[in-house]
């Protein structure tokens, strides 16, 4: 372990420890999400690839190609955060090569950045298109649907251009100015805006859910399981305040470290969250009940359906 590995709030053994953990629920989660979709449920219902199944796929992929590229920089990571917590003295005994090491963590940083939240994109739209075939038949739904889906897509191109064109600076030394004084404050700014719309947009998604949950018929155990299951959310939302309250350290300095690694865990509950099987397979008999029994209705604000949920055999 190198001298500056346990500089900082989170040191580099907790670092790999933790997102090792999550990265690899994450994967177990995806597994047998598919296994159980498709060995169990999808061969009984329905037999094709869906738009929502391919996001959380594609979110996998995007998480491996993220958690690959942190093996080839995490050592510069630290390196640049012993800067930041090591003191003045620390670029005395820093190895000769620091600069370029530190240029090449500018550049592979802001590809994994950019790979972690296309991770998030793709569980925010999975979610989306899978509530998308259970709302199809409510018009006024349909446009929150509508509304929503456009309110993330902005939001997503907002955060990528954020990650690529607000210190744009590769093998220059403005790079090392990313991280402090008045691009560290541009990156402060930009990076809370980016967290408060990120926030709103999730909770823009829960209301759907939450939607069904009140208006469909179905047990009380039943919507206590789905209650439960969107407490991740909830998580999700947590995870997303406490990497905001912690970007700054107390010298006005990026902390790049805590950054990385709370969208790392962000990206990998996300993909938990998605894959949950409990969450989804609730709705999946939902739908299929509601295939057998088609009949929707809205009446005064509410949906009622002949036969109910609960009624059915």
């Amino acid at each position: 372990m190198g001298e500056y590995d346990n500089l900082g709030r989170v040191s580099k053994q907790s670092f790999l420890a933790s997102t090792i953990f999550f990265f690899i629920v994450a994967v177990i989660s995806v597994t047998i999400h598919f296994s159980i979709r498709y060995r169990y449920i999808r061969l009984r219902i329905q037999n094709e690839f869906t738009l929502d199944d391919g996001f959380l796929l594609l979110g996998l992929v995007f998480l491996i190609i993220a958690f690959s590229l942190l093996f080839t920089f995490i050592d510069a990571m630290y390196l640049s955060e012993a800067f930041v917590y090591g003191g003045p003295s620390f670029s005395e005994r820093a190895p000769s090569n620091w600069m370029q090491t530190i240029f090449d963590f500018q550049k592979m940083r802001t590809v994994t950045m950019c790979c972690l939240w296309c991770s998030i994109i793709c569980v925010k739209m999975s979610l989306l298109f899978f509530f998308k075939k259970l709302i199809d038949k409510l018009p006024r739904m349909m446009l929150y649907w509508k509304i929503t889906l456009a309110a993330n897509v902005v939001v997503s191109v907002y955060v990528l251009l954020k990650y690529l064109l607000v210190c744009p600076y590769y093998y220059n030394l403005k790079a090392l100015q990313c991280n402090r004084g008045y691009l560290a404050e541009r990156i402060f700014a930009t990076t809370i805006a980016q967290i408060v719309a990120d926030v709103l947009s999730d909770l823009m998604i829960v209301v759907i859910p939450l939607f069904i949950i009140w208006k469909i018929q179905a047990s009380w155990m039943q919507k206590a399981a789905l209650i439960f299951s969107l407490c991740l959310t909830i998580i999700f939302v947590g995870v997303t305040i406490v990497r905001s309250i912690g970007l700054m350290v107390e010298n006005e300095t990026i902390d790049a470290v805590w950054a990385a690694y709370w969208l790392f865990i962000t990206a990998e509950l996300g993909i938990i969250m998605a894959s949950g099987i409990s969450f989804r397979s609730f709705f999946i008999t939902a739908r299929r009940m509601s295939e057998s029994y088609p009949s929707f209705e809205l009446r005064s604000g509410a949906i009622s359906r002949k036969p109910s949920l609960a009624q059915h055999p």
